[in-house]
């Protein structure tokens, strides 16, 4: 009986959890950009997903662009404000696919624990430090994540590298896959 009532409260925590997280992910070699928006409220979610397709051939001629590049040296932090406006200006020509999926109660249950994982584990304790070792992504694609800790959302930078970023990885595949599974 004592024990019952334990896991209620504990997977009450999990499943009544209501939250709104993203995943952003940046292809920098590729310039691929996938965004989730996932939103969760009570026993059900959904996934809001966002694909840019492409890119208006008026982003080659904007002279903005032409005149960020004549001055802008990607090395020098100084720079950062016009590597901003540099992004701002590709988001205007940007053309983007959506999808909305809606998940089955068992799909939301597993999403809920995975969120529940990450939010109980420190920003620090989200990455597994190797020492000796760096990383190196072949395509350049990083993660830009707004997800919960203690009840409060982070936005938290990382790569898909189940050794380096166990949760994190746990939480890109999942949403990835009923993705994938969806166009099935």
């Amino acid at each position: 009986m004592k024990w019952s009532f334990l896991l209620i409260l504990l997977f009450g925590k999990c499943f009544s959890q209501n939250s709104e997280i993203s995943i952003e992910a940046n292809g920098q070699a590729s310039g691929k950009r996938e965004i989730y928006k996932v939103m969760l409220k009570d026993s059900t979610a959904q996934i809001v997903y966002f694909n840019r397709d492409s890119i208006s051939k008026k982003f080659n001629t904007d002279k903005r662009i032409k005149k960020l590049f004549k001055k802008m040296d990607l090395k020098n932090p100084k720079d950062s404000a016009k590597v901003k406006e540099f992004k701002n200006i590709l988001e205007s020509y940007s053309h983007y696919t959506r999808d909305t999926l809606k998940l089955s109660s068992k799909t939301v249950i597993e999403l809920k624990r995975i969120i529940s994982k990450i939010d109980e584990t420190s920003t620090s304790d989200l990455e597994i430090k190797i020492p000796g070792t760096f990383e190196l992504m072949i395509d350049g694609t990083i993660y830009k994540l707004n997800i919960p800790y203690k009840g409060k959302n982070r936005i938290v930078w990382a790569s898909k590298n189940i050794k380096r970023y166990p949760l994190i990885y746990e939480l890109i595949v999942f949403v990835e896959n009923i993705r994938k599974n969806s166009s099935l």
